[in-house]
């Protein structure tokens, strides 16, 4: 949003905004993932998505259906709770055509 607010569009500004906004923790992971390239050697696109893939991982679709299985309706939790929570974890199962069945059969077991 800073950089659409202060309209910065060249590529090496944003670079420039960005690593001096992550502060120092981050600046070393980011540059620890880049290494033996500098940060300056890659664009704002290409920092932003080492930074995604570092910190927001592709989810492995069986530890997913896991999470999924092994939720319980816990005792305070109404049913229409427990469903929304269900369809919460389901979002990332990648159930598809059976997302259905896959909430039924939670919910009853």
């Amino acid at each position: 949003e800073y950089l659409l607010a202060n309209e910065i569009e060249d590529e090496q500004k944003r670079l420039a905004v960005l690593l001096t906004a992550i502060g120092p923790n981050i600046y070393q992971v980011q540059k620890d993932l880049i290494s033996p390239d500098t940060p300056a050697s890659k664009s704002f696109s290409e920092v932003v998505d080492i930074l995604k893939k570092h910190y927001k991982p592709k989810k492995l679709v069986v530890a997913e259906h896991f999470n999924f299985h092994r939720w319980l309706q816990k005792e305070v939790e109404t049913m229409a709770q427990f469903m929304g929570e269900l369809r919460r974890l389901a979002k990332t199962c990648q159930f598809g055509a059976f997302l259905g069945e896959e909430l039924r059969d939670q919910f009853v077991c």
